[in-house]
């Protein structure tokens, strides 16, 4: 099968990585001027080795079989005019909730599945990743039953050891994996620790208060969440304790962060159903805050 990925960041290159694994023909999209830098390799350091393996890399889509779109959320905007006219299943790979709105408005007659995991991944560069601890994945069609070739996908990506799982019923899955995020992220980026630094008490606690303010929110919007995510957050800063959150390496390198997609998203929507989420709104301001040192010097 040849497969686009759009996005030579973390998840981008983890799952370019597994399928080209597996066997499948990988070609990553990636802005032109990480082109260079790639130089048509994809450098994976796991647990236990470090490998280079040769990729495709591109600045715009070509003949495929399938395409998955890795980038940020709110980069998606300006993908999606370049995937309406291609008649493959398209992958969702993001986090946070609005993209859910986005494909409902613009892709409405299209095959489309989403992914959320708990794998832990930082990137060094374009292509370049550390993968820093496993977790959940889960994969299933919006509005439809699981197609063919996402299940082909799913199982690539178990033939090479990679826990994926079909989900019938991914929008819960979207919205636990927001939940998760809601609670990890703003507290390791903004007090700058890693998720296994998140245990301590003073840390834990503001976790616990975030996730069950998201969880009253994704309940009082009619959705059944499918595991519980305070389990699953504990899970996930053990499992991945060397891992910096997606948020914290976005302040690292002084990039857009996806507070608005996630924790921005949670606020927005607890308004219109009158709920209240304190610590959801108080560790929004505070990222915002802490990102507009930075991005006044850009």
């Amino acid at each position: 099968m040849k497969v686009t990925v759009i996005g030579a960041g973390a998840i981008g290159t983890l799952l370019a990585y597994k399928l080209s694994k597996a066997g499948e023909e990988i070609t990553i999209i990636a802005k032109s001027e990480q082109i260079s830098e790639i130089d048509n390799k994809l450098i994976y350091a796991g647990p236990n080795k470090v490998e280079e393996i040769p990729i495709i890399a591109k600045t715009e889509i070509e003949e495929t079989d399938y395409i998955i779109i890795a980038s940020k959320s709110y980069d998606v905007d300006r993908i999606i005019d370049s995937v309406k006219d291609k008649e493959v299943p398209i992958m969702f790979c993001q986090n946070g909730l609005k993209i859910l709105d986005l494909i409902e408005r613009e892709l409405k007659d299209k095959t489309i599945s989403y992914m959320v995991t708990g794998n832990g991944v930082s990137k060094s560069g374009p292509a370049r990743i550390r993968h820093n601890g496993v977790g959940f994945t889960y994969i299933g069609n919006i509005r439809q039953e699981t197609d063919y070739l996402t299940k082909e996908i799913v199982s690539m990506l178990k033939s090479v050891n990679f826990n994926a799982e079909i989900a019938n019923n991914i929008i819960e899955f979207v919205w636990l994996k927001t939940v998760i995020n809601s609670a990890i992220n703003p507290i390791g980026a903004y007090h700058c620790v890693k998720n296994g630094e998140l245990v301590k008490p003073e840390f834990k606690n503001r976790m616990k208060m975030l996730c069950e303010e998201s969880a009253s929110v994704a309940l009082a919007n009619g959705i059944k969440l499918p595991l519980d995510p305070w389990d699953e957050i504990v899970k996930i800063v053990s499992n991945t304790a060397n891992n910096k959150c997606s948020m914290l390496q976005d302040i690292d390198n002084e990039q857009k962060t996806e507070i608005e997609q996630i924790n921005g998203e949670i606020i927005r929507l607890s308004e219109l159903l009158k709920i209240s989420v304190p610590m959801n709104q108080k560790y929004y301001e505070r990222i915002i805050t802490k990102t507009s040192l930075y991005q006044e010097r850009h």
